[in-house]
């Protein structure tokens, strides 16, 4: 695997993401930072998102951080992958 588990919002900070890159720490209702994602970042992370073997709260949390990356907001994250804006804007993939 490309990483060992991770816990928690350490994810993103564990391949080179600071919180404030990724737009965690923002009020509700304020545009986010663009994520831009390293191309090491983004491989990574798909590896991540499509294990079957990992806990299901590493996976979301990389799910999350890429479809960030893609540009969505985190309403639309939250409709998609069935989760709450609160989850979704803490990064803990855990539901």
């Amino acid at each position: 695997m490309l990483c060992p588990i991770i816990s928690g919002n350490s994810i993103a900070g564990n391949i080179g993401i600071s919180s404030a890159e990724w737009g965690v720490s923002m009020a509700m209702g304020r545009p986010k930072a663009a994520l831009v994602l390293r191309p090491e970042q983004r491989e990574q992370l798909e590896g991540l998102a499509s294990s079957r073997s990992l806990p299901a709260g590493l996976v979301s949390r990389a799910r999350i951080i890429l479809l960030s990356s893609s540009g969505k907001t985190n309403m639309q994250i939250a409709r998609q992958m069935g989760l709450t804006n609160a989850t979704v804007a803490s990064g803990d993939g855990d539901s």
